[in-house]
């Protein structure tokens, strides 16, 4: 097993990949700029955020198969459950 990975930014692909990389390096470290909320806030360096999200199922799988119980989260965190792909989904 390879010792450290860095990996730069906090971004949904940076966090997708500091998870991956834990199966291969034994300290992963992701380096921001912005300061991380607790909770599910806006970020300033996130001009995205505050879009509309919606998470196909491609995506719902591979979550779900990278992070245990990741679904059930979300709803619990008041996301709505539905298929986006179809309007309205709730």
């Amino acid at each position: 097993m390879n010792k450290q990975a860095v990996v730069i930014g906090a971004s949904m692909g940076g966090l997708l990949a500091a998870r991956v990389l834990t199966d291969y390096f034994e300290n992963v470290t992701v380096i921001e700029r912005d300061s991380l909320p607790s909770k599910a806030e806006k970020r300033k360096g996130v001009p995205q955020g505050q879009h509309a999200h919606g998470l196909l199922a491609a995506g719902a799988n591979a979550l779900k198969e990278l992070f245990s119980g990741f679904l059930d989260d979300l709803v619990s965190s008041r996301a709505l459950p539905g298929n986006p792909s179809r309007v309205p989904y709730f």
